[in-house]
């Protein structure tokens, strides 16, 4: 395949990579899909068990609120995260988030009824924008290129141990009515404690994980900030004084130093942007590289503002004839407009439609009642008929729901070990984008037809194998894509935009994870009330096709 760069051989990803700062950044992605993905294998039980609507085909369309509420918030909130990391640094902002997701956890824990369940999730994405600063924390620990596929890909690894985690605490520790028994062993309190808030004991674990990651956060992790990283971090202080006195190993090496971050054309880089950014009349060198990406040129020394005033308000000129730099957000919006970036964001927002749909909306498809009906033979088979006629679903537990999604994230595990390291040294990252992208239709529209395996003479096996199969490569397509979308998202932005630009993209992504449940939920529950529960499957699978189409608009990188 042609179009890019193949990475490098892993041993030369390897070599200067910075392990300890980023196993702290891992640690903090590992908590955010645990605490995502918990809510999954019950949130049907959830909705079902606050009595919200008497028609079963309705838990659906409450479910899509309660999964879309989140997203639409993080469309509020994801921009103002990344300015304030941009104000305050990255370190901070983690912080911060992970503190709002413990909270509202507990929250949505011990909700009373749907409506304290959805201002839970609600405050979750409020008061959480750390997936839009961690990209940018993990860009800016690999600095060099050789390093960026496999922070990038470290980062999709951790989600798939996160969706392991995540599901199993989920499905094991919730308790809804009729479904999973209090153990025996429990201690009084807690055993008082799960009957009267079934959903409590997930997010009170998750919690402690969390304030785990705050601290490990606080104590070690450093400030990748350009202009911050220098100042002074009393947290790291407390830290130091910590691994001096009770870790073995420590050393008293500076720890950039390990890393090798800052190199001598990073130095000066920053320096030369500092005294743009304090020179008057003159642009900075990311407005001569987002001049350079409209007009095709390169900017000679001298010549930026005269010839900038000729691209119009494309780049915010208005402030350049009085000789005033334009504002990040101005020049950074421009820059996602203009330059090679736009039409990886747009492929990333078509992505994001259709998987969080599938991801909130199977286990709610799967949990749903076998439709059944009476024979004129006096025999009980099938309501459904193949091959438009789909109603219900299988049954199945939150236990079960919850297998489902952690193995499936075992095998997420094993194609980010195996599988991706070898996929990545042969072909470029554009390609392998856009050949994952092709097999998403296949699976959406093999869904829906499980419910046919669900017959007397089928054995049960049978729908775990066909089940398991469709997980299975969807998981596959998701571990060999996201990590080539980031990384070409973060290659096709200009350096001076980063945090902006992946704040956006978190913004536009959350967005579509508002969208898609929202209207996932409406589209199933209608659906199902009118025997034809293919359609949102269906839907899905023409939305990923263009999403497909859209890669092949992207610039190899």
């Amino acid at each position: 395949m042609m179009g890019g760069t193949k990475q490098p051989l892993v041993s030369e990803q390897l070599r200067g990579f910075p392990w300890a700062q980023i196993s702290l950044v891992m640690f903090v992605r590992l908590s955010e899909p645990v605490a995502f993905m918990s809510l999954f294998p019950y949130m049907y039980f959830m909705v079902r068990d606050f009595d919200v609507s008497s028609n079963e085909s309705q838990i659906a369309a409450y479910s899509g609120w309660l999964g879309s509420v989140f997203a639409l918030c993080q469309v509020v909130s994801a921009m103002n995260w990344g300015h304030f990391a941009e104000r305050y640094g990255r370190k901070w902002a983690l912080i911060l988030g992970q503190l709002g997701t413990c909270c509202s956890l507990l929250l949505l824990g011990f909700a009373g009824n749907y409506y304290q369940a959805l201002l839970a999730r609600s405050l979750m994405g409020l008061l959480n924008g750390n997936a839009g600063v961690v990209r940018t924390v993990v860009g800016e620990l690999a600095s060099q290129e050789r390093h960026q596929a496999l922070a990038f890909s470290t980062m999709q690894l951790l989600w798939q141990f996160g969706a392991v985690l995540g599901p199993m605490i989920g499905g094991y520790l919730s308790f809804p009515k009729g479904q999973n028994k209090i153990p025996e062993w429990y201690p009084p309190w807690l055993s008082k404690m799960v009957s009267l808030f079934p959903y409590s004991l997930p997010n009170l674990v998750i919690s402690v994980l969390l304030l785990g990651s705050v601290l490990t956060t606080a104590l070690f992790l450093e400030e990748t900030h350009p202009h911050l990283k220098h100042s002074r971090d009393r947290g790291l202080e407390v830290g130091s004084w910590l691994l001096r006195h009770f870790w073995p190993w420590y050393t008293a090496r500076s720890s950039s130093t390990e890393r090798a971050l800052v190199t001598d054309e990073e130095v000066q880089s920053d320096t030369e942007e500092r005294t743009h950014l304090l020179s008057d009349g003159r642009r900075t060198s990311g407005e001569d590289y987002a001049y350079s990406r409209v007009t095709g040129k390169d900017a000679a020394p001298g010549e930026t503002q005269n010839k900038a005033v000729a691209t119009g308000t494309q780049l915010g000129t208005e402030f350049v004839e009085e000789g005033i730099p334009p504002p990040l957000e101005q020049t950074a919006m421009r820059h996602m407009i203009y330059a090679d970036v736009f039409y990886p964001i747009i492929s990333h927002l078509c992505l994001e439609l259709h998987l969080t749909p599938t991801v909130e909306f199977l286990p709610v498809f799967l949990s749903t009642a076998l439709a059944t009906e009476e024979r004129p033979d006096g025999t009980v088979g099938l309501a459904s008929r193949f091959p438009w006629k789909i109603v219900g679903g299988i049954g199945m537990s939150s236990e079960r729901a919850g297998d489902l999604l952690s193995t499936t994230g075992i095998v997420g595990c094993l194609v980010m070990f195996f599988l991706f390291p070898l996929i990545t040294q042969r072909y470029d990252p554009i390609s392998i984008y856009r050949s994952g992208l092709s097999l998403f239709p296949i699976v959406y529209v093999l869904v829906p037809y499980i419910v046919f395996l669900q017959k007397d003479s089928i054995p049960k096996w049978c729908t775990y194998v066909y089940l398991y199969s469709l997980t299975s490569a969807k998981t596959t397509i998701c571990c060999l894509t996201m990590p080539q979308m980031l990384l070409i998202i973060h290659r096709t932005c200009h350096p001076r935009y980063r945090g902006v630009v992946n704040s956006a993209v978190i913004s536009l992504g959350a967005g579509a994870r508002f969208i898609g449940p929202l209207l996932g939920g409406y589209i199933l529950a209608w659906s199902q009330a009118h025997e034809v529960a293919w359609l949102l499957w269906w839907l899905l699978a023409a939305l990923a096709v263009y999403a497909g189409y859209q890669a092949y608009k992207i610039r190899a990188v």
